[in-house]
């Protein structure tokens, strides 16, 4: 039986500072020195919630502490649980939203704040079918056909755990 679990979580609750302690104690030291890297707190934020995240819904879905979960990342750094080798996760987040996806099997997941539609980026990151198909369509839904584009190649790429060692332009939906 394949198990697949999404959840979404919003960022924008004022009460941050008041449990990041009690976040901080769910999370690796090794995780916490890394996280201490971002310079920018919103950053930070979404680093730490989206690996509670990752950590609650393992731990719920596979039936294991928190603590006991071991992360580390394949040699393009898509992280992996080490001591289970059939629980599978990835992480987005963007803007205000952290999205975590656990399953028994592989997978990528992305999420994307939407901003200014960007013809130049797309004419780089897409293959040429993908934006012929783009150019075609009228400026309302070329906007949504380009995030939707963009974050299934993010999750693909994902998926494969590779990172941008695939490009973007090599694959098309």
């Amino acid at each position: 039986m394949t198990i697949i679990t999404l959840a979404l979580l919003s960022i924008t609750d004022s009460h941050f500072d008041k449990y990041h302690s009690k976040f901080t104690a769910f999370i690796s030291n090794d995780k916490q020195n890394k996280l201490q890297q971002f310079h920018f707190k919103d950053d930070y934020k979404r680093g730490l919630l989206a690996d509670i995240l990752a950590r609650y819904l393992i731990s719920t879905t596979f039936n294991i502490a928190p603590s006991a979960i071991e992360f580390d990342n394949n040699p393009y750094g898509k992280p992996y649980v080490k001591n289970l080798p059939y629980a599978f996760f990835n992480i987005s987040h963007s803007g205000n939203y952290v999205l975590c996806g656990i399953s028994n099997m592989g997978l990528g997941v992305d999420i994307e704040k939407q901003k200014i539609l960007d013809l130049n980026l797309a004419q780089h990151i897409f293959a040429p079918e993908e934006y012929q198909d783009l150019i075609a369509l009228s400026d309302k839904h070329q906007f949504d056909y380009f995030y939707k584009l963009w974050t299934l190649k993010e999750a693909y790429i994902k998926y494969c755990g590779v990172g941008l060692s695939l490009p973007l332009q090599s694959f098309f939906f």
